[in-house]
C-alpha cells in the first residue's frame, strides 16, 4: 500500500496517513509513529502538514465502526518541506520532531474536547 501510494503521490495526489497506526485510546500522549509514512514522504520529496485531532474516541470508539453524534478539534501545523530539512538517513529524527510538534497540540486539543463535554 505504502508503493501504490508513492505512485498515486507521483501524479499529484495527496495522501492522509494516520502515523500511530492505530487508535490512540490514551488522552495523555501520542503512541509512537510508525515509519512508513515518513519514509515515504522522504522518497517522494513530499511536504508534509501535521494535523491534529482531538476528540475522536468519543465519536468513533476503537472496535466500533458506528459514529456517534460529538465534535472534533483539528489542528493544522506548519508545513514541513522534507527538501529543505530532511533526507532518508534523518527519518528517526524527523518521526520525533513531528511528534514532538504534535504531542502537545493533541494534549491541548483533548483537554479542550473534555471540557466541552463535561
Amino acid at each position: 500500500s505504502i508503493a501504490h501510494a508513492g505512485e498515486r503521490m507521483k501524479k499529484g495526489a495527496s495522501i492522509l496517513i494516520f502515523p500511530e497506526g492505530t487508535r490512540n485510546t490514551k488522552e495523555d500522549e501520542l503512541l509512537d509513529f510508525k515509519v512508513g509514512g515518513f519514509l515515504l514522504a522522504l522518497k517522494c520529496k513530499a511536504k508534509v502538514v501535521p494535523i491534529v485531532m482531538g476528540g475522536t474516541a468519543a465519536i468513533v470508539p476503537r472496535g466500533k465502526f458506528r459514529v456517534r453524534p460529538g465534535t472534533v478539534a483539528i489542528k493544522a501545523l506548519p508545513v514541513i518541506d522534507t527538501t529543505q530539512q530532511y533526507n532518508i538517513k534523518q527519518r528517526d529524527q524527523m518521526m520525533q520532531d513531528v511528534w514532538d510538534q504534535m504531542n502537545p497540540v493533541f494534549v491541548e486539543l483533548d483537554k479542550c474536547q473534555h471540557q466541552l463535554t463535561s
